[in-house]
């Protein structure tokens, strides 16, 4: 859903975005908090917030898996963080998890979440840094550990050459088959003031 940051919404599974923000909270590993920046605690995966959020999320993706036609997405930033029991999730429900990583110019994401974050919970330029810096290396190390490959979009691209940056995505995703009219629709919706 839309709210005054985002009014055309964020296009995230907000089942998927409530239990991941539950668990990053339990964790003590919430992005707005000063330890959002650490990374994640020692034996996290084992720990029975991890446990319990695994089996939630088990369930919700078991039951989507078992409704959709052909390919899906999941979109949510807190995944970057969490890639690890996406992984177990993926493994065990026999999901072919595939990666893509879209990485916005952390000066954007930093002006962004001062912004935003600053006056509610103190985010400086230093934290939101170091968060952008944590939510994207931690796909591109645990992408490598677990021996998959990571494409990585622009942000950007998409508002500076639009054309050229799907045909990009469609190169690093080769399982996107887009139709003519698939293709159409998705720069139609492409718009400036959307950069937010």
């Amino acid at each position: 859903a839309g709210d005054q940051n985002n009014p055309e919404g964020y296009f995230e599974w907000d089942a998927v975005v409530a239990l991941q923000e539950r668990l990053l909270i339990d964790l003590q590993r919430w992005w707005p908090a000063p330890e959002g920046t650490l990374a994640m605690p020692e034996g996290w995966l084992q720990h029975p917030a991890t446990r319990r959020t695994y089996e939630q999320l088990l369930a919700l993706l078991a039951a989507a898996r078992d409704q959709q036609q052909g390919l899906w997405a999941i979109k949510d930033p807190r995944s970057s963080r969490l890639l690890p029991l996406w992984l177990e999730l993926c493994r065990e429900l026999a999901i072919p998890l595939r990666l893509l990583l879209a990485v916005r110019d952390p000066a954007e994401v930093v002006t962004s979440l001062v912004r935003r974050d600053g006056p509610l919970v103190g985010m400086d330029a230093n934290r939101a840094q170091k968060l952008w810096w944590r939510h994207n290396l931690e796909v591109v190390y645990q992408a490598r550990a677990a021996g998959m490959a990571l494409p990585v979009v622009d942000f950007g691209g998409w508002f500076q050459q639009p054309h050229h940056q799907l045909e990009e995505l469609i190169e690093a995703m080769p399982t996107l088959q887009p139709s003519l009219e698939q293709r159409a629709n998705a720069l139609a919706f492409i718009e400036p003031s959307h950069r937010r």
